[in-house]
């Protein structure tokens, strides 16, 4: 799609003759990291920074221990090298920080409107929602707009002046885009999307459900933003594949044709006409909270730590010095 919503194509299954189930608007799948989006959305709102300091470390939040990839941590890193690298306890740490519901109005906000529930697992996208519906979260990234209404063009001869977006669509600047922005740049070129990575700069974000269930690549470059899914009908895990690997893959050989043959793409982030984007009264609500945190303990009769919300920002590693270069070859880094 546009980033004002505009659909130019859609591929909902294999065989249209074989099922006619549309996978891009019907299918309801965890999206995974790509979730992740809000949840640093809402910590941008919060007063957090691509540059604070957040600590990769065990976590336990009411018995539930969210693990990285490959089960290493990182210690203390940057919020851009968290999210570039899709790191799982820090993504759990900034939801808890700044309390679920946070979470949940920045997704409403960008126009996810799949049911979702204010538990420790939503930062890791554990609820369903749609392809169309997150593409469309992206392309307000993209557009520094939100929401994005996805619509149909009503013809092929002239697709980028045919039609408008639907009322109601891009009433609110995203101040938070520059930052997003960042954050998904670093992605693709470091991060766990470094498979779509293209001769143009682009913006992205993987997404992995438990079990391998649900591969996802969603981003944007240019006027164009494209989302990726691949799974299986029955929920059935895949053979390891996550987002930074096929669903990469395939974005970016989309994208590398579409920027060839689409004769009306813009290498360079549009500003939505349509739009009248004004700057929403800031939430003052949105704050990093003193929720309360269990470490987890590293080795066998070691007693748990507590620490609290606002120590997240996070600007030292509590963890004893013995423990804090344990890390995985990748360190989660294909999440």
């Amino acid at each position: 799609m546009r980033p004002d919503g505009r659909v130019l194509a859609m591929v909902g299954g294999r065989d249209h003759d074989e099922s006619q189930f549309n996978r891009a608007v019907q299918s309801l799948r965890q999206p995974g990291s790509s979730f992740k989006l809000f949840v640093y959305l809402a910590a941008l709102r919060g007063g957090l920074t691509p540059n604070s300091t957040v600590v990769d470390r065990p976590i336990s939040v009411g018995g539930y221990e969210p693990k990285n990839f490959g089960h290493r941590y990182r210690g203390a890193m940057r919020l851009r090298s968290a999210f570039a690298s899709s790191i799982n306890t820090v993504a759990v740490q900034l939801s808890e920080a700044v309390r679920r519901k946070p979470v949940i109005k920045a997704a409403r906000d960008l126009g996810i409107t799949t049911p979702l529930k204010a538990r420790p697992s939503l930062a890791l996208g554990a609820f369903e929602v749609t392809l169309l519906e997150l593409t469309s979260a992206y392309a307000a990234v993209n557009a520094g707009a939100y929401p994005v209404k996805p619509w149909a063009i009503t013809g092929f001869e002239d697709a980028d002046t045919n039609g408008a977006p639907p009322k109601k669509a891009g009433l609110w600047r995203l101040t938070e885009q520059k930052h997003l922005l960042t954050l998904l740049r670093g992605t693709v070129e470091r991060g766990s999307g470094r498979g779509a990575r293209l001769p143009i700069r682009a913006y992205g974000k993987t997404g992995t459900s438990q079990d391998y269930r649900d591969a996802w690549f969603m981003g944007f470059a240019g006027n164009l933003v494209v989302g990726v899914w691949v799974g299986n009908d029955d929920s059935s895990p895949m053979n390891r594949v996550t987002g930074g690997s096929l669903p990469a893959e395939i974005w970016a050989t989309f994208m590398r044709e579409a920027i060839k043959s689409d004769e009306d793409f813009k290498r360079k982030l549009q500003k939505v006409a349509a739009f009248r984007a004004k700057t929403r009264k800031k939430d003052r609500s949105v704050k990093l909270a003193a929720s309360k945190l269990e470490a987890k303990p590293e080795r066998k009769g070691r007693k748990p730590k507590g620490f609290r919300g606002e120590d997240l920002d996070f600007f030292r590693d509590n963890r004893p010095p013995r423990n804090r270069d344990r890390r995985g070859l990748f360190g989660g880094l294909f999440r």
